[in-house]
């Protein structure tokens, strides 16, 4: 099982939130990710906490680029499901 990344990505801009809302983000995160599947949560972690291309990502996986785009796609959508709220942040 892949761990998450304990800091935020050095690309996300730095916003001013409140610690209570970082951890509530966090936690809503936290969650949503365990709700995938193991293929759709690896993808998600390499490609946006790790940020590796999509290419990068098939090697790794031992995938092909097709399923790589699928279980993205999947994974977001589903991640956009369970999180509405943060969706459009």
């Amino acid at each position: 099982m892949l761990t998450l990344p304990t800091r935020r990505p050095s690309r996300e801009p730095n916003r001013p939130r409140s610690g209570s809302h970082t951890t509530r983000h966090r936690l809503a995160l936290r969650h949503a990710l365990a709700q995938l599947t193991p293929k759709q949560r690896a993808v998600i972690v390499l490609r946006f906490f790790e940020d590796r291309t999509e290419r990068e990502t098939a090697q790794l996986m031992g995938v092909s680029i097709g399923t790589v785009k699928s279980q993205t796609h999947y994974a977001l959508s589903k991640l956009c499901a369970l999180t509405p709220e943060e969706a459009y942040r």
